[in-house]
């Protein structure tokens, strides 16, 4: 078992003391209902990292100077209602420099009556916060401030630069992480305390949103035999999916992703069609989820699955000749894998040994992170970590557990020290 030196254990010492003020501060982000558009509990971050120390920058992203890089992909029209923030905390020279990156957009709650509490509530109770947003990912969002906070507390300055991020837009396809690339930020690595279970993610899978519009060709019933239905040639198409998919999961398969049965999920999410019931319907629409596997990049993904909805098509009678028309439509998510044995990660793992007593998973996780941009974009070492557990997030009820926040500080704030370097403050 690695061993602790007295300065991190010194750190350690105060992320006890601090345990109440972690959770009420995880516990006040959740009260910010920071859904898709309204993300103003920003301004209430800012104030915290100005409070720290940082140098804050607040700003509204640009949407026509993101349109210009080819990660772009949303539906927005501005970041009008959406600011993003980075926190420089400078270092005294000479070390790593790091970036925390946190998403603070939640996904909707969905029926509220299904909730024990309301879902804007915070609620701390039997050794856990509820709420949503809280594991993915307020509450790591809280852990790396009071890791921080933690490191200065015990008279510790860090020589390389931490570069504290919070993001909007993470669930609708990174554009916030997209922003912070933009504005110029850089450094030699990146941790996303997400809903990891304190497990360290190093592989994420992609996805993208894609449209299908099936032609068919009315005709009233009583002649029905010389239209065409376009909800059954869609129902045609859907079937056949499931044969992309299958092929997909085994031909592009990652070893970090091999505990999943189906990494890279193909979803009808919506399938509309026709207008009147007593007519045979001349188009049907269908919008779907596309996995796509760290094995390939996002326009390998896409003209596959263009390709194949043509061969399909091909091999019909109807819709040879009237090929479905293939939308993308603009979320997406890139896919990504790193090194296990890369410097960062192994770091991670010791303290993670050290904090907890046992081995780290290093593993892939069958979901979208905006870690990937900075792996892809940046080259950098990007990794997820976090207490969150991801089988409970975007559902009701969701919760933290306040041990695993509390291992997850320590190892966060011991990452920092080593990556940085630290020195007795002056």
């Amino acid at each position: 078992m690695a061993q602790l030196d007295s300065k991190k254990q010194a750190v350690f010492d105060r992320i006890d003391q601090f345990q109440d003020e972690m959770v009420q501060l995880a516990s006040d982000l959740v009260k910010f209902p920071s859904l898709y558009q309204k993300e103003e509990v920003q301004k209430f971050v800012a104030q915290r990292l100005e409070n720290m120390g940082a140098n804050v920058d607040l700003w509204y992203p640009d949407i026509e100077q993101m349109r210009k890089h080819p990660a772009f992909a949303s539906t927005r029209e501005s970041f009008d209602t959406s600011p993003n923030v980075c926190g420089v905390f400078k270092g005294t020279g000479e070390g790593r420099s790091l970036i925390i990156n946190g998403h603070v957009d939640v996904v909707p709650v969905g029926q509220e009556s299904d909730w024990d509490e309301s879902p804007w509530s915070g609620t701390v109770k039997d050794g856990r916060i509820y709420g949503r947003g809280i594991g993915d990912m307020k509450a790591g969002i809280a852990c790396s401030m009071i890791a921080l906070q933690a490191i200065k507390a015990a008279g510790l300055s860090l020589k390389g630069d931490v570069l504290f991020q919070t993001v909007v837009d993470e669930e609708c396809g990174g554009m916030g992480s997209l922003a912070q690339l933009l504005r110029g930020y850089r450094a030699d690595a990146a941790l996303f305390p997400e809903c990891m279970r304190n497990m360290i993610g190093v592989a994420t899978v992609g996805s993208t949103w894609v449209r299908i519009t099936v032609p068919g060709k009315g005709a009233l019933l009583s002649n029905a035999e010389t239209g065409a239905s376009a909800i059954e040639k869609a129902f045609y198409i859907y079937q056949r999916l499931d044969v992309l998919e299958k092929d997909r999961t085994q031909r592009l398969a990652h070893p970090l992703l091999a505990g999943f049965k189906t990494p890279f999920k193909i979803n009808v999410g919506k399938l509309n069609g026709g207008n009147w019931p007593s007519a045979v319907p001349d188009q049907a629409v269908m919008e779907i989820r596309y996995g796509m596997s760290p094995m390939e990049t996002v326009e390998q993904a896409k003209a596959e699955f263009e390709d194949y909805i043509n061969r399909i098509a091909d091999a019909d009678p109807w819709l040879k000749d009237h090929h479905p028309v293939v939308e993308w439509l603009g979320c997406c998510w890139h896919p990504y894998s790193m090194d296990t044995d890369d410097a960062f990660v192994q770091m991670v793992a010791a303290n993670h040994e050290a904090v907890v007593g046992n081995d780290a998973t290093i593993c892939g996780i069958a979901v979208a992170a905006d870690a990937a941009l900075y792996s892809r974009f940046l080259e950098i070492p990007s990794i997820l970590f976090g207490p969150g557990e991801v089988t409970v997030a975007h559902q009701a009820n969701e919760y933290v557990e306040i041990n695993k926040m509390m291992d997850a500080t320590k190892v966060i704030a011991a990452t920092i020290m080593d990556w940085c370097g630290y020195q007795d403050a002056e």
